[in-house]
């Protein structure tokens, strides 16, 4: 087998325990093991690109000092990701940075914005091994996580509509965009994408007899992807859906 390959199949095997732990698993140390693991998957994976572009001359270190050593996930992904902006790029950066603080030492406190970026990796995972590597990693990944135990652990739908703006303007913040949203123009979005009607994105329940909303990370993710892609002219663009 060749060394491409046998990385290919090795990211596999360690995003399967990736993929379970995050939807299964309620036990201590969760989060850190699924970080842990979910970079050791996308090293092995980025490596195996650029061994299929550059050889494996391509993923180790030319210096004297560093020779015959392999380059790490960061370098790995300034290599395959350029775009310094990008959003996949940025919340792989947040997860190494908590890898790293839980590898080499306790760390009491968890910014709660970061199950969200967390969650984008592994959902981006799969898109990029189909995208790089013409791979399907469709059977091994869980589609249909128990959501009792997401609720409990995760707090799947932890955003209300408002704490859900704020989350999405400091990720557009962090990637440079200058675009706020807020609760009108998350409205607009509702009425073109059904947010309230996709139970990944929103949970509905009854208080006092009213609806009460509550939004997951998936709709934050969903809704930074929209706005990166056009940041000066998205409220014409959804303004123009809904008008046809």
């Amino acid at each position: 087998m060749e060394e491409k390959e046998k990385l290919l199949k090795k990211s596999k095997e360690i995003f399967s325990l990736v993929s379970c732990m995050y939807c299964y698993y309620s036990g201590p140390y969760k989060i850190e093991t699924v970080c842990i693991l979910l970079c050791n998957a996308w090293e092995l994976m980025l490596k195996a690109y650029i061994i299929g572009k550059k050889g494996k001359e391509g993923i180790v270190y030319k210096n004297k000092q560093n020779k015959g050593r392999t380059i790490g996930l960061n370098e790995c992904i300034s290599k395959v990701f350029t775009n310094k902006h990008d959003i996949l790029r940025k919340h792989l950066e947040s997860v190494i940075r908590y890898r790293n603080s839980v590898v080499h030492y306790t760390v009491d406190s968890f910014d709660l914005s970061l199950y969200s970026k967390i969650e984008y990796c592994i959902v981006n995972f799969k898109a990029k091994m189909c995208e790089l590597h013409n791979v399907n990693m469709s059977d091994m990944i869980v589609n249909q996580a128990n959501e009792e135990i997401l609720k409990n652990d995760v707090d799947l739908y932890k955003y209300s509509k408002k704490s859900l703006c704020r989350e999405i303007n400091n990720v557009l913040k962090s990637l440079g965009i200058e675009f706020k949203i807020d609760s009108q123009t998350f409205e607009l979005f509702d009425r073109v994408y059904g947010i309230k009607e996709n139970k990944e994105y929103c949970l509905i329940s009854n208080v006092n007899n009213r609806p009460s909303y509550r939004y997951s990370s998936r709709v934050l993710n969903f809704i930074v992807g929209l706005i990166q892609k056009n940041p000066n002219n998205i409220k014409e663009v959804l303004k123009n859906k809904i008008k046809k």
